[in-house]
């Protein structure tokens, strides 16, 4: 295995280990579900963001939902801010979420992020597919 391929599992294994911490926290009382899904999808440019200059073509696709707390539009308009956090303190640094969009970014990617009242939410990290999956 290249190294190229070694970062990229790298990369991928901490967004699923920070998005899971993120959904896992959003948990009342550590109670609910939490899932974790990858898929492959063809991305269309009628699919992919305007403001982003991506190519369509196969991403790589991770989900992680919560049923946890929902969050309300003033939330979500901050939450790939560094160190903003709905968390009490000493349970979370604001940071998760950031590193995330980073890496996803550095991967010509995008993420979104969705909720909705009383079912929780959802982050879906969209990256290109390499010319070989490696996940």
């Amino acid at each position: 295995m290249s190294p190229p391929e070694q970062y990229t599992i790298l990369a991928i294994s901490l967004m699923v280990s920070l998005l899971s911490t993120n959904g896992f926290h959003a948990l009342k009382d550590e109670k609910g579900t939490l899932r974790v899904i990858f898929t492959r999808k063809v991305m269309t440019a009628k699919d992919l963001p305007d403001n982003k200059n991506l190519s369509p073509g196969p991403f790589i696709v991770l989900s992680v939902s919560d049923t946890g707390q929902d969050m309300n539009q003033k939330t979500t308009a901050h939450i790939f801010e560094p160190y903003f956090t709905t968390k009490e303190r000493g349970r979370g640094t604001g940071l998760g979420l950031t590193v995330v969009h980073g890496i996803v970014e550095g991967y010509k990617g995008f993420i979104q992020g969705e909720s909705k009242p009383g079912h929780g939410c959802t982050f879906r990290a969209h990256i290109p597919a390499l010319a070989q999956d490696i996940i």
